[in-house]
């Protein structure tokens, strides 16, 4: 699930999900090629449901924006990561997070499922301010 945008479109707005249920793989919320740290914003919030991953950043590339995720309840298998994937990132993909992050994890929230694997590099049940990597 790709909740920010690449266009100039998306520039000086806020976009956002909420997830109270099902099974996603993976929850990528920044922004990519446009606008700047001030200008965009992302917000994520996390009721119940299972997500293998969340990560505030714009995949593997540079996030311009703010991110706020918000996690009161459900499974992450993995990690919450409030930057890029980094670990997936290029000269040319530079993983770089402009703005700020705010992520809470609280409730009746699991981050890992248990197990020792890391995903990407990083550690199931592992939450993590800037990206993976």
């Amino acid at each position: 699930m790709y909740i920010g945008g690449r266009a100039s479109t998306c520039v000086n707005s806020i976009t956002g999900a909420k997830i109270e249920g099902g099974i996603i793989n993976t929850v990528l919320g920044g922004y990519g090629y446009s606008g700047t740290a001030s200008t965009n914003s992302t917000y994520i919030g996390m009721s119940g449901g299972s997500v293998r991953a969340i990560y505030g950043g714009a995949g593997h590339s540079t996030t311009k924006g703010n991110r706020i995720i918000n996690v009161t309840g459900g499974l992450i298998n993995y990690s919450v990561l409030g930057g890029s994937d980094s670990f997936s990132s290029s000269a040319t993909d530079d993983g770089v997070v402009q703005g700020s992050t705010l992520i809470y994890v609280g409730g009746s929230t699991t981050v890992g499922d248990g197990s020792t694997n890391e995903l990407n590099g990083v550690e199931s049940g592992s939450v993590f301010g800037a990206g993976g990597g």
